[in-house]
């Protein structure tokens, strides 16, 4: 004689299904939160006037001309490289920049921008402006904006029409005081 358990009403995998679903809706609904789009903007370059000069960065310490050299060479070689300053904050933004790298139009800077104030914070790269070793000044084209909840971040790419920077530094004048961060420094 065989004994057989009590068997289940409705199949098991019709319980996967529906908590596979319940999972993605969970997601998207985390996803949502937040109505920042990302900033990508292709920037303008404004010659240098008369008055303006190139940038005069002091000199660098000798473990760091190495980093700098480095990131040069891979930026001629045509490959990805990282910032001189990759991380800058005050007390309302942080910025990171993640890369460099030559493009088509230029030299193109990913990062992102976070949110570390406690209210919601209105983006624009017109906030954002660049300087080459020339005085050239680097504006945003179209201004992208957007509005970044408190503890969110907002990806950043942005595409300078400049082949091969010797020096650049970036200005973020977002909030006091203005964050500045050198980039590509040569020496």
């Amino acid at each position: 004689m065989r004994v057989y358990g009590k068997r289940s009403q409705g199949p098991s995998w019709v319980i996967g299904v529906i908590a596979f679903i319940v999972v993605l809706l969970l997601v998207q609904a985390y996803r949502s939160r937040s109505n920042a789009r990302p900033l990508a903007e292709h920037f303008a370059a404004a010659p240098p006037s008369a008055a303006t000069t190139g940038i005069n960065l002091p000199p660098l310490p000798p473990n760091i001309a190495g980093f700098a050299r480095t990131a040069l060479a891979h930026l001629a070689g045509g490959e990805q490289a990282a910032a001189l300053t990759p991380v800058a904050q005050n007390s309302a933004i942080q910025v990171t920049i993640k890369g460099l790298a030559p493009s088509e139009q230029g030299l193109h800077i990913s990062g992102q921008i976070k949110n570390i104030s406690t209210a919601a914070l209105p983006i624009s790269l017109s906030a954002f402006h660049f300087t080459d070793e020339q005085g050239t000044q680097y504006a945003a084209s179209g201004g992208s904006s957007t509005t970044v909840a408190p503890g969110q971040s907002v990806p950043l790419d942005m595409t300078l029409p400049i082949p091969q920077p010797r020096q650049l530094t970036l200005r973020v004048e977002l909030s006091q005081p203005p964050l500045t961060m050198v980039l590509i420094q040569d020496h």
